[in-house]
C-alpha cells in the first residue's frame, strides 16, 4: 500500500462481559491478529472493556434496585484506572506488533471518589503511549445510570484523523457500538409487570 493508504481493522469480537481481564486478553489476541493481517490501526466498541452496560434498558429503577447496584458495583470493579496501569498489557501489544488502538473502555475516576465511572474513548500510539483520551458526554438520562458526563474536549471538533496522531474517533457524534447492542430477541418492559 505506498498510495498513502493503510488497513485498518474494526474489531467485532464480543468482550467478556464485566470481566476485565478476559477482555484484556481478547483484546492482546485481536491486536496481534489484526497486526499479522497488516492493520496499523485496530478500533474497538465503545465500552469495550469491560462491556457495555445492556442491562439499563432492562432493570426498572425502584423495583430493580438491588440487582441494578450488585451489577453497578461489578461494573466499577472491573473498570480501567487510567491512572494505574490497567490498560498495560493492551499497551504492550500495541508497541509488539506497531498498531495504533482505539479502545473504548469504562475508566474509573482514580484520583477523586473512585466511584466515578466516565465512557472513555482511549486512543493508543504504535509506541504503546496512550495519546488520548476522550470522556464521552453523557446527554441522555439513560446512560447516566451508568456513567457520568464527560467534559467537552476541543478535539471533537476535528475531522481529519491521522493515524498515530492523538484524536478521538473519526465521529465523535456517533460512538461505536458493539454488534450485540441491538437485541432483536428483548421485549419491553412494562412498568407493572413482575
Amino acid at each position: 500500500m505506498g498510495d498513502g493508504s493503510v488497513k485498518v481493522a474494526v474489531v467485532q469480537r464480543p468482550p467478556v462481559l464485566l470481566d476485565r481481564d478476559a477482555c484484556v486478553k481478547v483484546a492482546v489476541e485481536a491486536i496481534a491478529e489484526v497486526a499479522a493481517a497488516g492493520a496499523v490501526l485496530a478500533v474497538f466498541p465503545e465500552t469495550f472493556i469491560p462491556g457495555y452496560p445492556a442491562w439499563i434498558w432492562d432493570l426498572r429503577p425502584g423495583g430493580d434496585y438491588e440487582l441494578s447496584s450488585e451489577i453497578h458495583a461489578r461494573l466499577l470493579d472491573n473498570s480501567i484506572d487510567l491512572s494505574t496501569d490497567g490498560l498495560g498489557p493492551v499497551q504492550e501489544a500495541a508497541a509488539r506488533n506497531a498498531v495504533v488502538v482505539v479502545c473504548g473502555i469504562h475508566e474509573r475516576d482514580g484520583s477523586f471518589s473512585r466511584a466515578t465511572l466516565y465512557n472513555t474513548l482511549v486512543t493508543i500510539g504504535a509506541d504503546g503511549t496512550v495519546l488520548n483520551r476522550h470522556h464521552r458526554r453523557t446527554h441522555r438520562p439513560d446512560r447516566r445510570r451508568s456513567t457520568a458526563r464527560g467534559p467537552r474536549h476541543p478535539l471533537c471538533r476535528h475531522r481529519r484523523v491521522r493515524v498515530g496522531k492523538p484524536a478521538p474517533h473519526a465521529g465523535c457524534r456517533r460512538p461505536l457500538r458493539p454488534t450485540g447492542y441491538l437485541h432483536p430477541h428483548r421485549r419491553p418492559v412494562s412498568p407493572q409487570s413482575d
